[in-house]
């Protein structure tokens, strides 16, 4: 298998030569997380990544990401861009949108039913107040870190970072509350703004 001498190449001749140790990385989870970081960061600091389980056609997902930073963007491309063909593996450049289930961080967790959104129309972009059961301002950054990680799974870390204009926080007790929908629904919501050209109504 062929592999140019760029640092993108040099991370799958890598990635390659130990695609066993990787697809197993449960027999040691820590250092072998640890390698795939310090090759991956050769290529740019930001570059992150995620593997799924084994799925049923013994396949695994590898997920590369610039961890929700749009100026290492075009890293991901190029990187996924020179992927190879590896019978064990589907690789994914950036997070893909998932199922909401729940998500602890910080020593809080939050799940579908405690989140409700409204959006806004900016320009041709959207903007999204998250109303979080339990929000409040003095621990603002472990929930807006929730909040992105939630947008990141309804959204996709594309969309989130080249199609929103801005996201607030609030609790669900805001006086902006009024209106909010479930967070179940904000993906066919999203979606459907760039379906025609969004209006300067305030909100969808």
């Amino acid at each position: 298998m062929f592999y140019d001498n760029s640092q993108e190449g040099l991370f799958w001749k890598w990635f390659y030569d130990n695609d066993k140790l990787i697809y197993n990385f449960e027999d040691d989870t820590e250092r072998i997380f640890d390698l795939i970081s310090n090759e991956i960061n050769k290529i740019n600091p930001h570059l992150t990544f995620e593997i799924g389980p084994i799925e049923e056609d013994g396949k695994r997902d590898f997920v590369i990401s610039a961890d929700g930073i749009i100026d290492a963007f075009p890293a991901v491309k190029t990187l996924f861009g020179l992927a190879p063909y590896l019978k064990n593996w589907n690789f994914i450049k950036f997070r893909p949108r998932r199922n909401i289930h729940s998500i602890s961080y910080g020593g809080k967790s939050v799940s579908e039913p405690d989140i409700f959104y409204k959006l806004y129309s900016v320009k041709d972009k959207v903007g999204i107040q998250l109303f979080i059961n339990g929000y409040n301002k003095d621990e603002h950054e472990i929930y807006s870190s929730i909040g992105y990680l939630l947008l990141d799974d309804a959204l996709g870390e594309y969309d989130v970072e080249t199609k929103v204009s801005f996201v607030e926080f609030h609790d669900i007790n805001s006086t902006d509350f009024n209106g909010a929908r479930s967070i179940s629904e904000l993906s066919i919501h999203f979606d459907s703004c760039f379906k025609n050209p969004l209006d300067n109504s305030p909100h969808f």
